[in-house]
């Protein structure tokens, strides 16, 4: 590592095999501390793609993320110091791919995420310990690509995604309205 500091800047240089392989850099009035790196899931699998970030109340980290090995929507957070792994959705499908999240008041999650088998857009929140799931979208060849998502002050999942199969940007927002099933139905 190589340090280069000036009056108005500091950055350290990370070098592998002769080439620059990361940077950190420190502006005026921002800590000069470099970061501190955790290990969330040390699985032994393949595991971390596709990740998205959501701080919850009291600055904890909750994370969203994709096993590549077990095809799983896996789930990270900390608490009381520790991390806690859990599957967001243990589907015998490949899922989890283009994952976002978002809490909502109480601190549930909200993830939204691509099912590669099926390409179709998913939607899955903790509530009471418990994850359901809800197919969001299924109406083209391959739709569900590039997740994001934020909820609504009603707390309702608004999703913006890639409907790679027709090329365009959709949106959809869950609504109050329930199936025969009794299940929220997410619309386009």
């Amino acid at each position: 590592m190589r340090l280069v500091s000036g009056k108005n800047m500091a950055a350290a240089a990370l070098c592998g095999a002769g080439s620059v392989v990361g940077l950190l850099v420190a502006a005026p009035g921002f800590a000069t501390a470099p970061f501190v790196i955790e290990t969330a899931d040390p699985s032994t699998h393949f595991v971390g793609q596709y990740t998205s970030l959501a701080l919850d109340g009291l600055g904890q980290p909750n994370i969203s993320y994709y096993d590549n090995d077990d095809g799983n929507l896996k789930y990270a957070h900390k608490s009381s110091g520790s991390w806690v792994i859990e599957v967001a959705d243990a589907s015998t499908d490949d899922v989890g791919l283009f994952t976002s999240i978002a809490l909502d008041g109480s601190g549930n999650p909200h993830i939204s995420y691509y099912d590669n088998t099926n390409s179709r857009l998913l939607y899955t929140h903790k509530s009471g310990g418990v994850w359901t799931r809800e197919v969001v979208d299924a109406s083209s060849a391959d739709v569900g690509w590039y997740t994001s998502l934020e909820l609504d002050a009603g707390g309702n999942p608004c999703i913006s995604y890639y409907d790679k199969a027709n090329g365009d940007l959709k949106f959809a927002q869950g609504g109050g309205k329930l199936d025969t099933r009794g299940r929220r139905r997410l619309g386009r």
